[in-house]
């Protein structure tokens, strides 16, 4: 029986690719199964808009997945500006994400 969870990470423009390889170092992963950066930063109207996407965005669906011990992995990682991490998580039998940010609220 399947209980897939489904997520996506989202951080600021100038992270840094060493974050994402630290995030995709989650043993669960297993070097075959990793978050799949979106590349949407390189050119205007890559999802018919006018403007650049600011922000790093990963994504991926898993089954069985031990977010709890990827959510202490997360907290784990030194972001460039941790907050501006946002976790958005669903899960199987829910309708909606939940967003979390792993480090509190970003305030300007």
């Amino acid at each position: 029986m399947s209980n897939v969870t489904n997520l996506i990470i989202v951080l600021g423009p100038a992270e840094p690719d060493e974050s994402i390889e630290k995030i995709n170092s989650f043993s669960y992963y297993d070097g075959k199964r990793k978050l799949n950066l979106l590349d949407v930063t390189q050119q205007p109207n890559n999802f018919d808009g006018d403007k650049y996407f600011v922000g790093r965005v990963l994504i991926g669906a898993y089954n069985h997945f031990p977010f709890d011990d990827f959510m202490r992995h997360i907290k784990s990682i030194a972001f460039s500006d941790k907050g501006l991490v946002q976790v958005l998580l669903k899960g199987e039998n829910h309708e909606r994400f939940e967003v979390i940010y792993p480090f509190g609220l970003y305030e300007e």
